[in-house]
């Protein structure tokens, strides 16, 4: 997720350390690149529908890319989804269920 909402790797830092930069060029390096290169895609006002879509579509994201990386796949399986708002409070979008329905509402 780094990569597609900040513009960067997680370890773009180190490899700037690698390449010669002390860490502080390399720490002022990564967050002027950040500004230039990040995308917004949370918004105050963002319907509660969307929020749930957006957080889906990074887990789906995420998983996807680790299947095809070849290093071993940390993430996976059923994605389960609850919302949280101030007039309804806890509320299940999506949930695996161990049992049928009738017994796990």
């Amino acid at each position: 997720m780094n990569r597609l909402i900040l513009g960067l790797g997680s370890n773009f830092h180190q490899v700037l350390i690698d390449e010669g930069l002390t860490p502080e060029q390399a720490q002022d390096a990564v967050g002027r690149l950040i500004g230039k290169l990040h995308v917004p895609l949370v918004l105050a006002a963002m319907p509660i529908q969307d929020a749930i879509e957006l957080a889906i579509f990074m887990v789906e994201t995420t998983i996807k890319f680790v299947r095809f990386n070849l290093r071993a796949e940390t993430v996976g399986g059923p994605i389960e989804v609850a919302a949280i708002t101030k007039h309804e409070g806890f509320k299940w979008v999506r949930r695996k269920l161990f049992y049928t329905g009738d017994l796990n509402p």
